[in-house]
């Protein structure tokens, strides 16, 4: 008898980590039910999360395995303008799908930790701390996670990039417009002050696929609850746009951009963010997953020297 592939609900299907998710998925061979909102997608069900009994229903008639959990505000600022839509999204949709009797991969982010992080990286048992209302959200839904009634785990993630339908899908893939100064704007802050490690999605969808395959192939044994997957080269938003410069033939100058090398000034509104948030990845010890072995050295450079180049 041929065994069955695993049901796999995917929120967020169709933002730059989800469409990722989905293929890698469905590549696997896995049974896929791709959701979305906001962004209509072929193939994709339409599904409001913040209506829990819609999202009850759903649960009840698919019957997934296990549900990856994408969709978020992920937008800092956007958190902060709108702080009840932001919770109602990264928490309370959290709690509902928590609830139910199956896994929960939470696709978390470095944000929830205060930005001091050892040269090793934050371990994933560390303190949080989140510094904005965005970490704070998502802290929270870290929670919900680790208490809901399945045997979920919660993956943290640093920010991401990779092949965009339209470059402000990405904190990483926008600063290309800057680079080329589509605003036409004679100057530009560019932050070269916080530390980053962007990692592409492809290899955050690798690492998802790997963790949901081995919860969901022994549900008895005591794996974490937290996990990290996270690129190790760091950059700073100014470098990522130096980097940019000399991939792209037409070689931009890069005068209009005026290097900041403070963190966010509260006095005029800036949002707080943290200075460096490394993410270790000690906890996944003997689970096989191997997630250190996904991306090569220095797949920003490559990927992007590649994609600009042309």
């Amino acid at each position: 008898m041929t065994e069955s592939k695993p049901k796999i609900l995917i929120t967020g299907s169709t933002g730059l980590l989800g469409r990722s998710v989905v293929r890698v998925f469905r590549d696997a061979g896995h049974q896929v039910l791709p959701l979305s909102y906001s962004r209509s997608a072929p193939g994709a069900t339409k599904l409001d999360l913040t209506d829990t009994n819609a999202v009850k229903s759903l649960l009840e008639s698919y019957k997934p395995d296990a549900i990856v959990h994408c969709a978020a505000e992920r937008r800092p600022d956007v958190a902060e303008k709108d702080p009840s839509a932001a919770e109602r999204l990264n928490v309370e949709a959290t709690r509902t799908l928590a609830q139910y009797d199956g896994l929960l991969v939470y696709v978390s982010t470095d944000y929830v930790f205060p930005g001091d992080a050892p040269e090793s990286g934050y371990a994933e048992e560390d303190p949080t701390e989140p510094l904005n209302l965005y970490g704070k959200t998502k802290e929270l839904g870290e929670r919900e996670t680790v208490a809901g009634k399945g045997k979920n785990v919660v993956v943290r993630v640093p920010i991401l990039y990779g092949k965009a339908e339209y470059n402000a899908e990405s904190a990483v893939n926008i600063l290309v417009d800057v680079v080329l100064n589509k605003a036409g704007k004679e100057k530009v802050d560019m932050d070269d002050w916080a530390v980053r490690y962007p990692t592409h999605v492809d290899d955050v969808a690798v690492a998802l696929l790997r963790i949901t395959d081995v919860y969901l192939k022994d549900t008895t044994s005591p794996f974490p609850k937290i996990l990290h997957y996270s690129s190790s080269v760091p950059y700073t938003k100014l470098t990522m746009c130096q980097l940019f410069a000399s991939c792209l033939p037409s070689k931009p100058s890069l005068e209009h951009l005026v290097p900041i090398r403070r963190g966010p000034d509260l006095t005029k509104g800036e949002t707080r963010r943290p200075k460096d948030c490394k993410l270790g990845m000690k906890a996944q010890g003997n689970l096989g997953l191997d997630l250190h072995k996904i991306e090569g050295e220095d797949r920003f450079r490559k990927w992007w020297t590649e994609r600009l180049g042309q």
